[in-house]
């Protein structure tokens, strides 16, 4: 007689223990959005500690989707833009060297949001009242103006 399919499966654990090769996560990191436009420009400086060999690079990504972007060794800001307004965001750097991406600092930041202004009077109101059909008639002139604006 067969057994049955088993709808189990196992996990093996695998214990990671730190070396002197890893790279410490960059210092000084800060997200500052744009007033306008929906960016965020992530700004760090290099790790205290490089690990076994000097940092060659950096590795930036955003929540939300957007993939990790590369960045050569003397970059210390990225801006992320086409971003969605009035949304947080979780920003993380970390910079690499030969043994591979060392740890991430991560800041969270949210892009400016939407404002909506209130619309300016109208100019040359005028009404008038037709005492034949008992009914009130009014005009204006319409005023161009923007609805939307950013802080």
């Amino acid at each position: 007689m067969e057994a049955a399919p088993s709808n189990t499966s196992s996990v093996t654990s695998i214990a990671v223990m730190p070396n002197d090769f890893s790279i410490s996560a960059p210092t000084s990191v800060s997200a500052t959005p744009d007033p306008v436009e929906p960016e965020i420009t992530l700004s760090w400086a290099a790790p205290s500690d490089p690990g076994s060999s000097a940092v060659n690079g950096y590795v930036v990504s955003r929540s939300g989707g957007g993939g990790a972007v590369s960045l050569p060794s003397t970059a210390t800001s990225y801006v992320f833009d086409g971003l969605a307004t009035g949304t947080t965001y979780d920003l993380t750097v970390r910079a690499t060297n030969v043994t591979g991406a060392g740890a991430g600092a991560s800041v969270s930041a949210t892009t400016a949001a939407p404002v909506l202004n209130a619309p300016t009077p109208v100019q040359g109101l005028a009404a008038s009242h037709d005492r034949v059909f008992d009914e009130i008639y009014a005009s204006w002139t319409a005023v161009s103006y923007t609805h939307l604006t950013l802080p």
